[in-house]
């Protein structure tokens, strides 16, 4: 099953580009999610397409998109932060996380604040303040001198 699942990335690559979002949910809510971002997703991209998978068991979603079948990644690049949003949203309304096992990262950095709780960003940024004074661990991915 281990090697089943970890072929899903390595395939999925050879389509091209995606719009890769790592997340977790209440595990009693991802088939809610799934068919509202489904339903949504076809309604905004219908020539689109995705590939859903995760973890078995704790709530952990891999829902990435793809541009259509031989088109360039241009025109689907206009879409992403929209889609971004729509999956952002959802996630946040159904008391998820927009960042699960790999973390925050440089790339979701300006939505942790907008889609984090705001007691545990605050519980975040106390860490950062207290480990790493002078902002010269990982800098830029939680600022620890300026919390607005």
């Amino acid at each position: 099953i281990w090697c089943l699942r970890e072929s899903i990335t390595f395939a999925s690559a050879k389509d091209g580009p995606q719009v890769k979002n790592d997340i977790s949910l209440p595990i009693s809510k991802i088939p809610d999610f799934v068919k509202h971002i489904t339903r949504k997703f076809n309604q905004l991209y219908p020539d689109g397409s995705f590939i859903n998978f995760g973890h078995i068991g704790d709530g952990n979603l891999h829902f990435n998109i793809f541009p259509p079948h031989g088109e360039k990644n241009t025109s689907y690049l206009k879409i992403k932060s929209k889609l971004t949003d729509i999956i952002n949203n959802n996630c946040k309304s159904l008391d998820g996380s927009i960042s699960a096992e790999h973390g925050v990262g440089r790339l979701k950095v300006k939505d942790l604040k907008q889609y984090c709780d705001p007691g545990k960003f605050n519980v975040m940024w106390q860490i950062k303040k207290a480990l790493d004074p002078f902002a010269i661990l990982n800098p830029g991915v939680i600022l620890s001198q300026d919390k607005n």
